[in-house]
């Protein structure tokens, strides 16, 4: 499966352009990254010269496009064959967003989309970019409980009293005390007028004027004149008092109303709340019936796939009761055979005794092993750029390395699009190779492959159409440049696989059914291999176009040793068929696997070594 990351605006600027990141999760760039920004177009297919380059198969040479429109990442399919999907579906001009899937072909790689940063994290780590610059901290915003606090103390800070002429706020003086006339002042005459006294200012801010007559200040007749003085000094003072209380009413009310508005933003915010809580609720309970559905479906499925476990295991425990005591038999009937071909062997170096011939004992050996060796059958199609489907299917040769399934054979009969033959001819003539028709089948020796019209007969032999066989392991690459001149498109190179590498093996497993006869691979206790010492080839020449009665009979031929370097060179004659089969040595055990012959002669051939293959296989074999 590979992961994109994608930031963007609409109108992006040289600060903030659109930039994303790709991760490999699956395919031959797992685990790697590719990062881009700034850049209106990403080019995707097997050409090296695109952005995003792959070596894996499904993805067609001119594949696809990621475009940046608008500040956003559009995934364009540009006509491919196995197309191109966004979240399992197949897609054409689809726009991109967080958590999508991209897979290139049916199986190819795969790709996560995720966005970049929040702005407030940005706006949080520049925040902390200048304070450790020593920069002055970015002024912060008021909260709302700040604003009203604020609100609060500026509605205690109003006048409590209304304001007097002079604009100051005075304490109510205390009643003046009126003065007791003289007998003098008695016995003056009452003048015409009546004075007014200066105004006093009362503690509500208001002016109180007091008019007294003429006399009043020399004593005469100002008696009568005090309670209504009195009277009036005590309504202003009640005015003032009301006209207080009358303000903290007004503060009160708007604190009160102050108090309604928030709480009725309360109660609209947790409805708000509880709408979503209800919807996520229903959302997750509907998840939650389907997780419940799928859970009771799996469970039954496990009742049923354990109930038929337990019948094919006691089907097979019945069955093998008696294949075990002639396995028995078998093995020690091995062991005696074992035993007198090391006689044979100790008495043929020693030069003492008769000396059995090399063509009775390479016939010994093809009668013990014939079943050991497996033909390879491995069915390949690909398509043209003019949409014919051609058949690229070879077969080859493979052995049981071991009781328990395991099959060696070379990595250029499962995989032949690697290696320079057919690689050469799929860059030449544009074949996209069809994933989906790739199968492998092998038939043990002496098994009838064809049916009575012709076609295969997979159920005689072993597939990975029919989950009896898989691709276990195959060895690492190795891979060089290979420069190839096409007439359309001119000179331009491609990746193959080495052909003289030790590299070219590959192991099936076989998944149902043994234990198999399998062959005694040579070991770093036995005798090494020499020069000139004699050699067996088996297998199955020129594949199944040789075979003609249906049946995979096997065609040996016998050779000497040539010379010994990374591999091993036998003068045995040997053709394409017998890729992957077995070389024997004059006691039995196989020293290498046939691999390749040389150009213009059937009869030099290389055989890479065993213990190439048991490396592979480490300690399984």
């Amino acid at each position: 499966m590979i992961r994109i990351w994608i930031a963007g605006r609409a109108s992006p600027t040289d600060e903030d352009r659109v930039e994303f990141y790709l991760e490999h999760l699956t395919g031959g760039q797992a685990g790697s990254f590719n990062t881009f920004k700034g850049v209106d177009v990403i080019r995707v297919g097997r050409n090296e010269d695109y952005e995003l380059p792959f070596d894996d198969l499904g993805v067609s040479y001119d594949h696809a496009e990621l475009r940046v429109r608008n500040g956003f990442v559009w995934l364009v399919d540009r006509g491919s064959t196995n197309g191109s999907y966004l979240n399992g579906e197949k897609a054409h001009n689809s726009k991109l967003r967080e958590g999508d899937i991209l897979r290139f072909g049916k199986k190819g790689p795969e790709l996560k989309v995720r966005l970049r940063k929040p702005r407030r994290v940005q706006r949080a780590e520049a925040e902390a970019a200048r304070k450790a610059a020593g920069a002055e901290p970015a002024p912060a915003e008021p909260s709302a409980e700040a604003e009203r606090a604020s609100r609060r103390r500026a509605t205690e800070e109003k006048v409590a009293v209304m304001p007097a002429s002079s604009g100051r706020n005075e304490a109510v003086p205390p009643a003046p005390e009126v003065p007791r006339p003289r007998e003098r002042d008695l016995r003056r005459p009452t003048e015409s007028h009546d004075a007014v006294q200066p105004a006093r200012s009362s503690a509500s801010g208001l002016q109180v004027v007091t008019p007294v007559s003429p006399s009043a200040g020399r004593g005469g007749g100002g008696g009568s004149k005090a309670p209504f003085i009195i009277t009036f000094a005590l309504l202003v003072a009640s005015l003032g008092v009301c006209g207080f209380l009358f303000l903290q009413w007004l503060d009160t009310d708007e604190r009160l109303v102050t108090k309604r508005g928030q709480v009725k933003k309360l109660e609209y915010e947790l409805r708000e709340m509880t709408d979503e809580l209800s919807e996520t609720r229903k959302t997750y309970e509907s998840k939650l019936a389907v997780i419940r559905d799928r859970s009771a479906g799996h469970r039954d499925r496990i009742a049923r796939l354990e109930a038929d476990r337990k019948r094919e295991k006691d089907l097979w425990d019945r069955r093998n009761s008696n294949l075990l005591a002639d396995i028995r038999r078998r093995d020690d009937r091995i062991n005696q055979l074992k035993k007198q071909l090391e006689i044979f062997e100790k008495r043929s170096e020693s030069g003492g005794g008769s000396q059995v011939p090399d063509r009775i004992l390479f016939q010994r050996i093809l009668k013990r092993f014939n079943q050991a060796v497996v033909l390879v059958f491995n069915q390949l199609k690909g398509r043209t750029p003019d949409g014919r489907v051609i058949d690229l299917s070879n077969s080859g040769t493979g052995f049981f390395i071991n009781r328990h399934g395991h099959i060696v054979t070379n990595k250029h009969v499962i995989q032949p699009w690697k290696f320079p033959p057919l690689a050469t001819r799929i860059a030449k003539e544009g074949i996209e190779i069809d994933p989906a028709s790739h199968h492998v089948t092998v038939w043990i020796a002496g098994s009838r492959f064809r049916k009575r019209n012709g076609a295969l007969d997979r159920s005689t032999g072993f597939s990975t159409l029919t989950d009896t066989l898989k691709i276990d392991r195959v060895a690492q690459d190795q891979l060089y440049t290979m420069s190839i001149t096409d007439k359309s498109s001119g000179p331009r190179s491609i990746k193959v696989h080495s052909l003289r590498s030790n590299n070219d093996v590959a192991v099936l497993k076989v998944t149902r059914g043994g234990p198999f006869i399998s062959v005694v691979p040579h070991g770093p206790n036995d005798l090494p291999v020499e020069r000139l010492d004699p050699v067996m080839v088996l297998g199955f020449p020129m594949g199944v176009r040789i075979l003609e009665r249906s049946v995979a009979e096997t065609a040996p031929t016998t050779g000497s040793v040539r010379k010994i370097e990374d591999s091993i060179w036998i003068s045995a004659t040997m053709q394409p068929g017998n890729s992957g089969g077995p070389l024997f040595d004059r006691a039995g055990r196989v020293v290498g696997i046939s691999t390749r012959i040389m150009k213009g002669s059937d009869s030099l051939g290389s055989c890479i070594k065993i213990e190439h293959a048991l490396k592979l296989l480490g300690g399984t074999w």
